[in-house]
């Protein structure tokens, strides 16, 4: 049990003795110490349940957790401020205690709230036309490290990644691999209206050519698109793995779309709204009545060429995540598809389905900078800035930290400049090498003389202001994956490692007294183990030299 969980739990059993129930008391640090350890607010929100004034109410809560309490107890004083806030003073030698708790703990930041739900997290999906380009990247680890943050809470995660293989998009993209098909033989390069420019399409045509020869150019229309659609799809799905690979970030399914096309289950979908009756015929078009369900408007389901729309096979694919046993669903996408998600609420309400069961995390775009100038080309495409491009120049490390160090709901601007730097400036490094200097100390001859689980209480503000830190993980944990917000553990990592590099530089730990010695190496340990999770969180390494 972590220290704020204690103290709620202590608060919460005096509101019990009040009657009031099934309220818990939220825990939090003050900025000023002079506020205390902890401080809770929680009388605040019960004046009109109790029919008194929040102050009243906090003192009658003061009493009862004081009287409940032992010798034992772990408050030093407990005091009502204000209108009503309870500030909490704990005993010097509680917070050595929990320390030494959180080091034993081979699960030290995990919770069990998930209760082994299935949950898929769906996330990047790009369009299998093409590399992928930072703008899709970011989806990466925020994808994986969200999930990462629920199975740390005690989900069943599963990762999965959309492969749109049909349609239009696919069509265009044949026609163009055979455009640079032709081009690899020697022939002059036509690309087809709507076709995709990009050099990578020639590097994948040579690849064929020296397999195949002039051979598909003697197929008819037919075998020639569905040789090159394929080809294509297959061979950018299989860099698209390798980047991902090298980006630490494994998908369990890589879902075809054009598989679940040909089990039917894009006509299945329709003939259920149609069953549901909430589709209607207009200007030749299959229209879903989705304002019934809360959407600003209307959408179609089948275009007046009797072409499913996107959204209808995105409705199929949701169903079919339900139906594979999923108990809740989180797409994680670009801002682009904020108007995506009112037809689907709508439909899988239609179906039946919760709406709370579908879950949208929206991220906006990402903006390279270097030297101060935003980069708008890629050296080696001419189009675009690829993700593979990106970890090349920058690594996995720092380009995972940068793309979660902000929350999705904001632009990132990224400094490639200030992503490369060994320096403390860089905030990767600077987490990364407050781990370095824990592996120093406990990695040295000398420390194996400190005992950290005989360590008494801390002393001095800067002991106890670390302790803090290392104790505030497993809260942050929660928080972070309740708010479906990674960057959160970011900020934690930064806040605890600023804690611990100004400890180092003023608390000298090794030859120093036992006791000493003993308390400040349960620091250490601890710090080291908590920022290693925090760390494995976002998907990034923790070093132990640089």
């Amino acid at each position: 049990m972590s220290i704020k969980t204690h103290i709620s739990k202590i608060f919460s059993d005096a509101l019990e003795k009040m009657g009031v129930f099934d309220v818990e008391a939220g825990i939090t640090r003050p900025d000023s110490k002079e506020h205390g350890d902890y401080s809770t607010n929680v009388a605040m929100g019960l004046s009109k349940q109790l029919k008194k004034p929040p102050r009243a109410i906090a003192e009658e809560v003061v009493s009862l957790t004081c009287q409940s309490v032992t010798d034992k107890s772990i408050f030093e004083k407990v005091e009502v401020v204000g209108p009503g806030f309870i500030n909490i003073f704990l005993k010097k030698d509680v917070f050595a205690g929990f320390v030494k708790q959180a080091l034993e703990d081979g699960s030290y930041g995990k919770w069990c709230v998930g209760g082994g739900k299935k949950v898929q997290v769906e996330f990047v999906s790009a369009n299998p036309t093409g590399p992928i380009t930072v703008a899709n990247g970011r989806g990466g680890p925020l994808g994986d490290s969200l999930a990462r943050l629920l199975e740390w809470t005690g989900y069943d995660v599963y990762r999965e990644f959309y492969v749109n293989d049909r349609g239009a998009k696919v069509v265009h993209l044949a026609g163009s691999l055979e455009a640079r098909y032709k081009q690899a033989l020697g022939m002059p390069l036509v690309l087809p209206p709507e076709g995709y420019p990009g050099e990578y399409l020639l590097d994948i045509a040579k690849d064929i050519a020296k397999e195949f020869g002039e051979e598909p150019l003697g197929w008819d229309d037919a075998r020639r698109l569905e040789f090159f659609g394929k080809q294509a799809v297959e061979r950018i799905v299989a860099t698209q793995k390798a980047v991902f690979e090298k980006f630490g970030i494994k998908f369990d399914r890589w879902f075809s779309e054009r598989e679940m096309a040909e089990r039917g289950e894009i006509e299945q979908t329709l003939s259920m709204l149609s069953e549901k009756g909430v589709l209607y015929q207009q200007d030749g078009a299959t229209y879903m009545r989705s304002t019934d369900f809360g959407d600003d408007k209307d959408f179609v389901v089948v275009k007046s060429s009797g072409e499913p729309t996107y959204t209808t096979t995105d409705i199929a694919y949701h169903i079919g995540k339900f139906k594979r046993g999923f108990g809740h669903v989180i797409d994680v996408m670009g801002a682009d598809h904020h108007g995506h998600t009112g037809p689907m609420f709508a439909a899988l309400e239609a179906l039946g389905q919760p709406k709370d069961s579908l879950e949208f995390l929206l991220y906006q775009l990402v903006h390279l900078f270097r030297g101060g100038q935003q980069v708008k080309m890629s050296k080696s495409s001419g189009e675009f800035v690829t993700l593979d491009e990106l970890l090349s120049e920058v690594g996995t490390d720092s380009a995972r930290y940068f793309f979660l160090m902000r929350s999705s709901d904001t632009h990132l601007n990224f400094d490639l400049d200030l992503a490369k730097s060994q320096t403390m400036d860089n905030p990767v490094y600077y987490v990364q090498y407050a781990h370095v200097r824990c592996c120093a100390i406990a990695d040295d001859p000398r420390a194996s003389s400190a005992n950290p689980l005989k360590a008494g209480a801390f002393e001095g503000d800067l002991e106890t202001e670390l302790a803090k830190a290392i104790l505030d993980f497993p809260e942050e944990v929660l928080g972070a994956a309740n708010s479906r917000a990674p960057n959160r553990i970011a900020a934690y990592a930064e806040k605890l490692s600023s804690c611990f590099h100004s400890f180092y530089h003023d608390c000298r730990v090794l030859g120093e007294e036992q006791e000493v010695a003993d308390r400040r190496m349960l620091l250490v340990l601890s710090t080291k183990k908590v920022i290693a999770s925090a760390l494995s969180i976002l998907g990034v390494s923790a070093p132990e030299r640089m």
